[in-house]
């Protein structure tokens, strides 16, 4: 059985453009792939026992997570977690539909995706990690839901073109959510529009 596990195998390897993951291979380090911005598909082997893919994703076939994503992923519906550093570093990623499956946004998921302008997370998710947003100096806005209890540390850190951020409920609620430290370093000027009126940020 192969194993990609070397922490950054791949990391920055700006002239990859597809990749195919074998049979063979039964781990990838999260940061394998980081910062690849040149990777437009991604296929797996379909006699792997470990991942799957679909929608130019790779999917861990038991815990549903994420593992690895590309400028032109679609997440499948089956997808439970964006995974830790899932699309780190994919500049080429402009926009990005995260379907009702997910619960959760993994540390460093969209980290550097400079290229990105506008999120929405669904209803379903609850947390998003560490890190989850950071560096992503193009995002303007981003729409979260009331059923967000916790923002990791720096998970929107230096979001400096950050307007926006559309929240689903309260602003008691608003308040209410877990806020990990520096979660809003170096961001815009946004304003929190609640369902009960709008807030500055603070």
């Amino acid at each position: 059985m192969g194993v990609w596990t070397v922490e950054g195998a791949f990391l920055g390897c700006s002239g990859l453009t597809s990749i195919t993951i074998p049979a063979s291979v039964t781990e990838i380090d999260s940061s394998a792939f980081a910062y690849c911005k040149g990777i437009e598909s991604i296929r797996v082997d379909s006699q792997n026992p470990i991942f799957y893919s679909k929608g130019d994703c790779i999917i861990d076939k038991t815990s549903g997570s994420l593992v690895l994503g590309c400028q032109n992923s679609v997440v499948p519906l089956d997808v439970r977690e964006i995974g830790v550093s899932a699309f780190l570093g994919c500049v080429g990623l402009t926009q990005m539909t995260i379907p009702a499956s997910v619960t959760s946004i993994g540390d460093r998921a969209f980290e550097d995706c400079n290229g990105l302008t506008s999120i929405t997370i669904p209803s379903s998710v609850t947390s998003i990690g560490d890190r989850a947003f950071a560096g992503c100096n193009g995002l303007t806005s981003i729409t979260i839901p009331s059923s967000v209890t916790s923002i990791g540390s720096a998970a929107f850190r230096n979001c400096n073109s950050l307007v926006d951020i559309n929240y689903s409920g309260t602003k008691a609620q608003w308040n209410s959510i877990q806020k990990g430290s520096y979660w809003n370093y170096n961001t815009g000027d946004y304003i929190i529009h609640c369902t009960d009126g709008d807030m500055a940020k603070n």
